[in-house]
């Protein structure tokens, strides 16, 4: 695919996403492990968001 406009060009360069959760897992710092996941499990509606904020890094400040 290719995006061409009168002034610009760009050709993506094709990404492998092969094994993307492990990448990312192990980029994860271990003392952030806990908080990753718990981001990762919450319900992110717009009405739960302040009270995922707060629970999640309410304790970190």
């Amino acid at each position: 695919m290719m995006l061409k406009l009168s002034f610009l060009s760009y050709h993506p360069q094709e990404q492998k996403l092969e094994n993307l959760t492990g990448q990312i897992d192990a980029a994860v710092p271990a003392a952030l492990t806990e908080t990753f996941e718990r981001i990762l499990s919450a319900d992110w509606k717009d009405e739960a968001v302040i009270a995922n904020v707060e629970s999640i890094w309410g304790n970190k400040a």
